[in-house]
């Protein structure tokens, strides 16, 4: 909700580091993201997942990615950053 407003919080990276730890492969396809042939890499904390095309930002960018949520376009960095920004349908 925040990113929609333009409102610039920061997730405490102890709490994304608690999220990515639990995360597994089936609760990403809950949220149906194709997220076939990239790597999310974030800018902020030392954490990628998947393979591929590097796609990067902040790692609360990224989680939002993960949860089928589309981002301003200056938020992620990587070829395939037009996959998961607003404007464009997938």
């Amino acid at each position: 909700m925040t990113v929609a407003l333009g409102i610039d919080r920061q997730v405490p990276p102890e709490r994304l580091r608690l999220i990515f730890g639990a995360m597994k492969p089936r609760q990403l396809k809950y949220f149906g993201v194709d997220l076939s042939d990239v790597q999310l890499q974030a800018t902020d904390l030392d954490w990628s997942y998947g393979e591929g095309r590097a796609l990067t930002g902040k790692a609360q960018d990224l989680l939002l990615v993960m949860s089928g949520r589309t981002l301003p376009p200056d938020h992620l960095h990587g070829p395939d950053a037009s996959r998961f920004t607003e404007g464009v349908h997938r």
